[in-house]
């Protein structure tokens, strides 16, 4: 009868052993199900945004832009450049970049044509202020500028000399008063050899604020083919 109840006993301990024993090891894969879980939970999906729209814009006197009256400069508080570039981005979202000069450009349309005269003629490099944060990561770059003296701002050039556009993608684009790109592809040919000029664009600034330039602008932008965020 003792032997019966050991035996009874025994067994009762075993079962009761590997119960636990199954009931752990549902707990540790349970465990290490959630933890991997967890794990790709929290994988974050790279920005697969592969496009950049740098740009210059100078607010102040434009060039036969809003209120000129009888002149041929106008005030405006955005400057053409940055409308266009509204456009694009309202459209597409990509990143931007905004080029402010350390030192400002004058808001008279005559001060800055002769600012910009003399930054061309002394090859100058202003600064710019902050930096273009993943660079690397960008291969299209839509790249807006006014300009000024049959080219584009001295500025301009600062960028291309911090940064290597070295087989990257670059889609210039210019707002005007009658010059088109003036000599600008040229000038990013020789600043930049060893990048791609994909396609330009250009509009003149008085006609930016229209709703015939706004789809010019689209009209360009989409004809790229590149990806909306």
């Amino acid at each position: 009868m003792k032997t019966i109840k050991f035996l009874f006993g025994f067994f009762g301990c075993l079962l009761m052993f590997f119960t636990l024993t199954a009931c752990n090891n549902n707990e540790n894969n349970s465990s290490n199900n959630n933890e991997s879980n967890k794990q790709d939970g929290e994988i974050t999906t790279p920005n697969d945004s592969d496009t950049l729209v740098i740009f210059f814009s100078r607010a102040g006197e434009n060039y036969m832009v809003g209120d000129y009256g009888n002149g041929y400069a106008g005030y405006v508080d955005v400057g053409n450049t940055e409308v266009v570039v509204n456009y694009i981005l309202d459209e597409y979202h990509f990143d931007s970049f905004k080029i402010n000069p350390v030192v400002p450009y004058p808001d008279s349309y005559s001060d800055m044509l002769n600012v910009a005269r003399e930054e061309q003629q002394t090859n100058a490099r202003p600064e710019f202020i902050g930096e273009i944060e993943n660079f690397e990561n960008y291969q299209n770059f839509i790249i807006g500028y006014p300009i000024w003296n049959n080219t584009f701002p001295n500025i301009i050039i600062s960028i291309f000399d911090k940064y290597d556009f070295s087989h990257k993608k670059l889609y210039p684009f210019s707002t005007h008063g009658g010059s088109g790109l003036g000599n600008t592809l040229s000038k990013i040919k020789e600043l930049e050899p060893n990048a791609t000029i994909v396609d330009s664009f250009s509009i003149p600034g008085a006609n930016v604020r229209s709703d015939s330039g706004k789809s010019q602008v689209l009209n360009w932008i989409d004809s790229l083919n590149l990806e909306k965020r």
